[in-house]
């Protein structure tokens, strides 16, 4: 009971440290800022790291071919030594893929078994009325936006921003 006690008490003060540091130290305090916005090569790293990071976003965003993980093997593969690349087990990781629901051996009778089941899913939506009731939603949504913006703008406003 005693050692959890002092475990809390030791991992509270270590967040209070942070806290503290990161407000000093943090990206968020004022004289880091003052001091990018005046110095040319802070402005270059942080110009470098925003295009690293918009670099990473398009990477997430955009698909990726089934053999992503054999290129990135093979890439990493060929930065070790020369015994290790010839091994056995590099030879394999070079020609791993990854194992998706599409890529099993029956996949091709499954597939009109889950074409049929998609169809009579969309039909049972259809028929209880989801789709019908989702719309209902999205426009009673947009009346109250829209009043609210006639109350506190003004009819005019509202009128230009929902009817254009």
């Amino acid at each position: 009971m005693l050692f959890r006690k002092s475990v809390r008490t030791i991992k509270r003060f270590q967040r209070r440290i942070g806290e503290s540091l990161a407000a000093w130290i943090g990206v968020e305090s004022g004289w880091l800022a003052e001091h990018v916005a005046h110095c040319p090569a802070c402005q270059k790293r942080t110009g470098m790291h925003r295009r690293v990071e918009l670099g990473l976003s398009l990477i997430k965003s955009q698909p990726q071919t089934i053999d992503l993980l054999k290129k990135a093997n093979t890439q990493a593969i060929s930065t070790l030594q020369r015994t290790l690349r010839e091994d056995k087990q590099s030879q394999q990781l070079r020609q791993t893929r990854p194992r998706t629901f599409w890529s099993f051996p029956n996949i091709r009778t499954l597939q009109p078994l889950l074409s049929t089941a998609a169809c009579l899913m969309v039909l049972l939506l259809v028929k209880t009325g989801v789709f019908s009731s989702m719309n209902k939603v999205r426009q009673t949504g947009t009346d109250v936006v829209y009043s609210y913006y006639a109350h506190h703008l003004g009819q005019e406003m509202a009128d230009d921003l929902f009817k254009a």
